[in-house]
């Protein structure tokens, strides 16, 4: 999807970035663990977990200078095997 918006909104000078970062301390996250599947609990585990001032702060900075075309922000391994799923690896 972020693929469809990048060359619809290129015509107008507006960039666009998709960003997968990995798992989050949040309130949000923490209730997502009482009822994650254990296939899923083991997939998110070797991302590790990493504080939202963190995450948001590098969102953030890479946004800001994302303007090569790019649409991924790269946070964690996890992330680049769903990239090279959805778009293949370049």
């Amino acid at each position: 999807m972020a693929g469809n918006d990048l060359f619809q909104a290129k015509p107008y000078n507006v960039s666009v970035t998709l960003a997968l970062p990995p798992d989050t301390d949040t309130p949000g996250f923490a209730n997502e663990e009482k009822s994650k599947p254990p296939e899923t609990r083991l997939i998110s585990e070797s991302g590790g977990l990493m504080s939202p001032e963190v995450v948001g702060t590098q969102l953030i900075k890479d946004a800001l200078v994302n303007f090569s075309g790019k649409i991924m922000i790269k946070e964690s391994f996890f992330s680049l095997k769903c990239k090279t799923l959805q778009f293949g690896y370049y």
